[in-house]
């Protein structure tokens, strides 16, 4: 954006009399116009904050996490249904009646866990290792075993 400012004086002629006789106004000189470069406005879009929530399961002192590491931890009658424990490490871990329905266990280690009476259905329990573990009473309907080592060591297909 281009302005062109422009300096204009005006004069004006003044005739006194001074005594009867007349003079005349003293010249005046007006200056040339000054062609001047205005930068343009620059926009700024400054982004809206983002509110970040991290929601943390922490039960009996264990934080709930894929990969977590809950060896030995006492998490019996828990509600861990939906939640995210994939490749978490349960070896020798109390789970009995806990509800992990629909909860994600693929390749979590069960090694010589308790899962007595616990709820399973709809678990994801691909790559899992069930070997050694305690299942009476457990229930798994409908819980996705493909490729899980049972507890008696065969892997379901």
């Amino acid at each position: 954006m281009r302005t062109r400012l422009l300096l204009t004086v005006s004069a004006m002629l003044m005739l006194a009399s001074c005594g009867g006789s007349s003079k005349s106004a003293p010249e005046t000189t007006v200056a040339p116009a000054v062609e001047t470069t205005v930068a343009p406005a620059v926009e700024t879009t400054v982004a809206p904050a983002v509110e970040t929530t991290v929601a943390l399961l922490v039960v009996n002192g264990h934080t709930i996490a894929p990969g977590a590491d809950l060896r030995g931890a006492n998490l019996s009658y828990a509600d861990l249904s939906f939640a995210n424990l994939a490749g978490a490490d349960f070896r020798g871990a109390n789970l009995s009646d806990t509800d992990l329905s629909f909860a994600n266990l693929a390749g979590a280690d069960f090694r010589g866990a308790n899962l007595f009476g616990t709820n399973l259905v709809g678990a994801n329990l691909k790559g899992a290792n069930l070997f050694g573990t305690k299942l009476l009473f457990a229930n798994l309907a409908g819980a996705d075993r493909t490729g899980a080592t049972m507890q008696d060591g065969t892997i379901h297909p």
